[in-house]
């Protein structure tokens, strides 16, 4: 079975039901502008036969590979109960797909009706998702004369023998899928995934398809810049019900694009806060996913877990540990993600619009990476064991040695701890470890991004997995609990 319905082979199956979706979301969209209705019925017939088409290869190759008895790989036995659930999900794609084909057929000779066309709309949405995760399917291990696991094995073993290290694969199932996702309910959360569409294998697209589909109660905002989404895109998100938000690009973008996070970020934040019932808000990015299913969960359970000690804040919010979030550099902590009470995030992303502090705010090409630098340089000692052992001289030195520039990730943390959390304006006599060090211990929590299954697909990120105990930065979660615990 494996060689009959693998993952390349359900991923044709996911292409062929997008293209013939888009046919039938364009047909829609152009119509509500055109009025015509004899392209309207034209775009209509073609869609229905490519249907057809589908659904007649599809019902072949599922009632054919998943029969009772068959192994899907060596681990994956198809015994009654998968063949049935498999068939059973079968019958609900073609149920579907019929519906779509009666609506359209309704249209075409009754004429156009608004709640018929949202219908469709609707339907498709779902099967988007169900054609994707309801069923089973393992990724094929070889690329014909090109590559094959094996020997991606073999040379790992190699190298492992020549470091006497390990590196290991990690699997994170996009399309592929070993056991049928399950759905939560987080009705009080809202996900706002902010900054420019990844369209490279459509990361952005599958990780809004996933999200929803783990999620179908939650509101899952897509905050980006005007121009930026095709219309192919837009037909698909909106039929998964994914809320757009389209900001004007900031005509000073700010040292490291710092201007974009902000507005993106408080363009998604404050559409969250018109909807009735949502507490609290994922702020996550374009190019990143979290695989852990039940991640949002996750994170409503540690705050409940951990409260604040901070009347400034109503929870603590949580941050990706490591990924250069540190014990010994003051309040840098990697802005990749934010997870919280609306009011608290929102309060994380309204910075003064006076970047005087970043690092490329220097003129000297020179300096234009320094602050960069220091992290790197610090990274290999960087600890809750070197923080512990520091005098107050000690720390006023690091600082003074780091100087007055800042790279965004530090420049977030210290604006929020000045605005809300200690409310005045810090100064070169602070002890700034100390005050982060607090902030860490009483309104924080981190967690790693081995525990989220967390994806970056940027740099070398997209193909190593930087254990938490080897990448820039010594602040990991187990890390973070001696903070907490600590009698500062």
């Amino acid at each position: 079975m494996a060689e009959s319905f693998s993952t390349v082979t359900k991923n044709k199956f996911v292409s062929a039901f997008t293209s013939t979706s888009l046919i039938i979301l364009k047909a829609i969209s152009e119509y509500r502008t055109s009025l015509d209705k004899d392209v309207l019925s034209k775009e209509f017939a073609a869609a229905t036969q490519l249907m057809n088409n589908l659904a007649k290869s599809i019902s072949a190759i599922i009632a054919e590979s998943f029969t009772e008895g068959a192994f899907m790989d060596p681990y994956i036995f198809c015994d009654n109960d998968v063949s049935e659930r498999m068939q059973l999900t079968l019958k609900t794609i073609i149920r579907k797909m019929i519906e779509v084909m009666k609506q359209m057929n309704a249209i075409t000779e009754g004429g156009y009706d608004e709640e018929k066309a949202e219908r469709i709309k609707s339907t498709l949405g779902e099967l988007f998702l169900i054609i994707r995760y309801d069923i089973i399917s393992m990724p094929e291990g070889e690329v014909d004369d090109i590559a094959d696991i094996g020997t991606v094995y073999g040379q790992l073993d190699r190298i492992n023998l020549h470091n006497n290290d390990h590196f290991v694969v990690k699997n994170l199932w996009q399309n592929s899928s070993r056991k049928i996702l399950p759905s939560y309910d987080a009705g009080d959360v809202a996900i706002v995934m902010q900054g420019p569409i990844d369209y490279e294998r459509d990361f952005t697209l599958e990780t809004l398809m996933r999200y929803r589909r783990l999620y179908p109660n939650t509101l899952i905002i897509l905050s980006t810049w005007k121009g930026e989404i095709n219309d192919d895109f837009r037909e698909v998100i909106s039929a998964i019900g994914i809320t757009i938000v389209e900001n004007d690009m900031p005509s000073d973008r700010g040292p490291s694009n710092i201007a974009c996070q902000v507005a993106s970020s408080l363009g998604g934040i404050s559409r969250a806060e018109k909807e009735t019932g949502v507490r609290y808000v994922l702020k996550t990015r374009t190019d990143q996913a979290f695989y852990l299913p039940d991640f949002l969960l996750y994170f409503r359970n540690t705050l409940k877990t951990y409260p604040v000690r901070n009347a400034g804040l109503k929870e603590r919010i949580i941050f990706l540990g490591t990924h250069g979030s540190m014990c010994t550099y003051p309040f840098r902590i990697t802005d990749f993600m934010a997870f919280g009470t609306i009011d608290d995030v929102k309060n994380l992303y309204m910075v003064p619009d006076n970047f005087d502090r970043l690092q490329f705010t220097q003129s000297s090409e020179e300096k234009k990476n320094g602050q960069y630098f220091y992290v790197l340089k610090m990274a290999i000692e960087d600890s809750y064991a070197k923080a512990l052992e520091m005098s107050e001289e000690e720390r006023m030195q690091i600082v003074k040695d780091i100087g007055i520039r800042q790279d965004p990730e530090s420049f977030f943390i210290q604006s929020l701890c000045e605005r809300v959390v200690y409310k005045r304006q810090f100064s070169e006599n602070d002890d700034l470890l100390m005050l982060y060090w607090r902030f860490l211990k009483d309104c924080a929590v981190l967690i790693d991004p081995d525990e989220l299954l967390f994806y970056w697909d940027k740099y070398s990120s997209r193909y190593v997995d930087i254990s938490s105990n080897t990448s820039e930065g010594g602040l990991t979660h187990a890390t973070w609990t001696s903070f907490y615990y600590w009698d500062l």
